[in-house]
């Protein structure tokens, strides 16, 4: 009985962990409308003299997503601030390099 306690005590930790680290990056997405953010052009042009080559930047509930590749090759995808383009958090996949042309498919 000890042992089914303790399970759910721990099943229900690390899916809260799950859910809180999941929507952390959400935190800090504006309540400003649409109107105030900046043009995915100008986003882009922020990334790009950063020394990001840009692939997709999308917007969703407040906060923008954008897939990224850095100087070394590595992809990344940043949430930002769609108001400033600040960005607020950044996951970057290291174990795998990508070496696009710009001729290939986004």
């Amino acid at each position: 009985m000890r042992k089914i306690i303790f399970l759910s005590v721990v099943a229900t930790a690390l899916g809260g962990a799950t859910l809180a680290s999941a929507s952390d990056y959400r935190a800090t997405c504006t309540a400003a409308p649409a109107s105030q953010w900046l043009s995915t052009q100008e986003l882009a042009a922020k990334f790009e003299t950063q020394g990001y080559t840009v692939w997709k930047i999308k917007f969703k509930g407040g906060c923008g997503e954008a897939k990224l590749l850095d100087k070394s090759g590595v992809r990344t995808e940043v949430y930002f601030d769609p108001t400033n383009g600040v960005i607020q958090n950044r996951q970057s996949h290291h174990n795998r390099h990508y070496r696009y042309s710009r001729h290939d498919d986004r």
